[in-house]
């Protein structure tokens, strides 16, 4: 597998990269059972590396410790899930399938699996 980052270029059309990304991490952490499945447990390290990056670019983040960074993002994330919080918007069930088509199209995957 080779390695295919999510770049603000590759999520054109899907709104901003940053509010999009973090919701679709809430998404995906809200659904933990699809992570069981190669394709979304792939998009899903792809948009935890992705918004680790915006954040140590924009927040001056320290990802030096990346296990730490890591959990404690997904902490955060549990807990916007949690709290019910609006922002960022988490995205439909038909807004991920198509980021995910998107990926796989990227990643030379053309098939989805159900």
């Amino acid at each position: 597998m080779s390695k295919t980052p999510i770049t603000a270029e590759s999520l054109r059309g899907f709104g901003d990269p940053a509010d999009f990304t973090r919701g679709l991490l809430r998404y995906l952490r809200a659904h933990k059972e699809l992570l069981k499945k190669p394709a979304h447990a792939r998009l899903y390290e792809e948009t935890l590396e992705f918004q680790l990056a915006f954040l140590a670019e924009n927040y001056e983040w320290d990802i030096s410790d990346a296990a730490g960074s890591r959990k404690l993002l997904e902490f955060i994330v549990d807990v916007q899930n949690e709290q019910g919080d609006e922002r960022p918007p988490i995205p439909s069930d038909e807004a991920v399938t198509a980021y995910l088509e998107h990926r796989r199209k990227i990643w030379g995957e053309l098939k989805i699996e159900s």
